[in-house]
């Protein structure tokens, strides 16, 4: 299975914004999926926002990427202009058994 569009798009981004690679952007991005259990292929837009407040900042300025607050507000304003229609929330079953699959 092909990453989200989501995951693509602020990969994309990231890239753009910072001087990290193609590579680099991704497995930025790929590794606070991982660090919050959520998956790169079905990642929704509400959690990719906030990953990009919570955990992605802290891990840009271990990236040597200056102002990582500034690209990540920028990243989240991005994504948000996307028109993707909102998510409907996670129910507790779909949290735990994601949970459970790793």
């Amino acid at each position: 299975m092909a990453d989200s569009p989501i995951f693509e798009f602020v990969a994309s981004a990231l890239e753009r914004a910072t001087s990290l690679g193609r590579p680099a952007a991704r497995a930025a991005v790929r590794s606070v999926l991982e660090r919050a259990l959520f998956d790169p292929e079905s990642v929704s837009a509400d959690q990719m926002q906030l990953l990009i407040e919570r955990l992605l900042p802290s891990r840009l300025r271990g990236s040597g990427v200056k102002d990582a607050d500034r690209v990540c507000q920028q990243l989240a304003a991005a994504l948000a202009t996307q028109g993707l229609a909102a998510d409907a929330p996670e129910s507790p079953d779909e949290i735990f058994g994601r949970m459970i699959r790793r």
